[in-house]
């Protein structure tokens, strides 16, 4: 391994190195409308507490939005990736190639 290779590895964005929050960012940006918290929760085969804690994560780092509405009477909670996180998630990806 050289030197340039290990300034590569610290260049991994750790808000996206985690294998859940990988899978939520592949999610989320291939739908530009945003998914819903039940969808993600499906999809990805979480937990509500573990869903909620990853998204938590993504929304500090300025990821993902998060709306909370009701539909008739049932709350719902759809997640969008932020322009700045798909910015910043397509060049972890790319960052992850060069690996």
């Amino acid at each position: 391994m050289t030197a340039g290779n290990e300034n590569l590895y610290a260049a991994l964005e750790r808000l996206y190195h985690e294998p859940n929050r990988l899978g939520l960012m592949s999610l989320l940006c291939a739908q530009s409308d945003g998914v819903s918290f039940n969808d993600l929760k499906r999809e990805l085969q979480l937990t509500d507490g573990n869903l909620s804690r990853h998204l938590k994560t993504l929304e500090e780092g300025g990821a993902v939005r998060i709306d909370k509405a009701f539909v008739g009477a049932k709350p719902r909670t759809t997640i969008h990736v932020t322009p700045a996180g798909r910015r910043q998630f397509v060049d972890y990806l790319k960052t992850l190639e060069a690996v």
